[in-house]
């Protein structure tokens, strides 16, 4: 079941989402090539991929937000942490902000990647198992 702000209950306000008696009942579903790098001049991305939504919060001007981290490894081998956000805005627009840190340091990186994009297009809302 695709999620969108346009249903008349936000299912995660309404005990529906990730709470502590069905975690990970909701899922997102992410294809940068949909959206724009914040980069100048703005690029496509080229990563899709999605996650299990554990924890969010909803702002008082009604902006979702949800993080993700994993650890990984960069182009030289080197253990890296990365730290995603997520924030969809009240208009239907999706911010991905990512920071990258060095392991086991935690010393951060410079380089920040920053996605936009539409919800329904770069970001996708589903019921797990759905």
């Amino acid at each position: 079941m695709l999620l969108t702000r346009r249903m008349p209950a936000w299912p995660l306000t309404c005990g529906q989402g990730p709470t502590t008696r069905r975690p990970g009942a909701w899922r997102a579903r992410v294809d940068l090539t949909q959206c724009l790098s914040t980069a100048t001049p703005p690029a496509p991305g080229t990563v899709r991929g999605g996650l299990r939504i554990a924890a969010y919060r909803i702002l008082p001007d009604n902006t979702l937000m949800f993080a993700d981290q994993h650890v990984t490894l960069d182009r030289d081998g080197k253990p890296i942490i990365q730290f995603i956000r997520y924030e969809v805005k009240p208009d239907e627009s999706v911010i991905f902000t990512m920071t990258i840190m060095d392991l086991p340091d935690y010393a951060r990186r410079k380089v920040q990647v920053g996605f936009r994009c539409r919800l329904g297009g770069g970001l996708k809302f589903f019921k797990a198992g759905g």
